[in-house]
């Protein structure tokens, strides 16, 4: 499950996770608090997303105990933070 995190690199909202909710969690989320990285990711609904956030933490209490998710950097999967220094938002 993706989830909505602040971006490390530009500190605007992004999102971390399986990459399969990215319209999900980015939908709410007003188009000018976007992350401002690059490549944008494409849809299947045709809209240009913010990559996947640069989360330079080394936590990896990001994911939950069924683990998972996919990308580079540090932490994955779902599930939330427990005091680590993450980002993460809701």
């Amino acid at each position: 499950m993706c989830h909505k995190v602040k971006c490390d690199r530009c500190n605007n909202d992004s999102w971390i996770g399986c990459g399969n909710h990215v319209p999900k969690v980015m939908d709410d989320v007003p188009r000018e608090q976007w992350c401002t990285c690059q490549p944008q990711t494409e849809e299947e609904n045709g809209k240009a997303y913010p990559p996947m956030a640069a989360i330079t933490s080394k936590c990896t209490s990001i994911g939950s105990s069924s683990g998972g998710g996919s990308g580079s950097g540090s932490g994955s999967g779902s599930g939330s933070s427990s005091g680590c220094g993450c980002k993460r938002t809701t």
